[in-house]
């Protein structure tokens, strides 16, 4: 299950949050759904975990929770870049082809809903341009870090 970074931020918020700012400069009103597409959504805590596995009878629908652990992954590009081996450029550049990899469907069809799609189109791609300067400035902040939950629980007969 995801969860938010050590540092509290959550995976790729950041990312997230600064095309949303960039989107918020280039069209007249951004949309809710715009909001829903870069922002974060569903993230837990451990004790959020923990609750899923119970019933409202407390009663514990899987029997044990044997293991909760939290794992961050670096972003492995980011490695790249602390070593040496590619420019803040390329790291900028390949942060923002993941996400949009990820999200740029999803957000084209939500701006599609107030403008042309072929609009909404040249309009996203400017913006991913917008924010390379952003990532590569400060590429601690926007990165592609990873964190979850990881679960291990027992299913007990009933």
């Amino acid at each position: 299950m995801a969860a938010p970074k050590e540092n509290g931020d959550y995976p790729w918020s950041q990312v997230g949050k600064l095309l949303y700012d960039v989107l918020s400069t280039k069209v007249d009103e951004p949309s809710r759904d715009l909001a829903t597409c870069v922002l974060p959504v569903s993230w837990r805590t451990e004790d959020e975990v923990r609750a899923g596995f119970i019933s409202d009878n407390s009663a514990n629908i899987f029997g044990d929770v044997e293991m909760c652990e939290f794992h961050q992954t670096k972003d492995p590009i980011r490695t790249d870049l602390e070593n040496g081996e590619i420019t803040v450029d390329h790291y900028s550049k390949v942060v923002m082809d993941a996400f949009a990899a990820v999200c740029h469907l999803t957000c084209l069809n939500s701006m599609s809903k107030s403008m042309p799609r072929d609009q909404a189109a040249k309009i996203l791609d400017a913006s991913y341009k917008d924010c390379l300067e952003k990532i590569g400035a400060d590429p601690g902040k926007y990165n592609l870090d990873v964190s979850f939950w990881y679960i291990l629980a027992k299913k007990t007969e009933q």
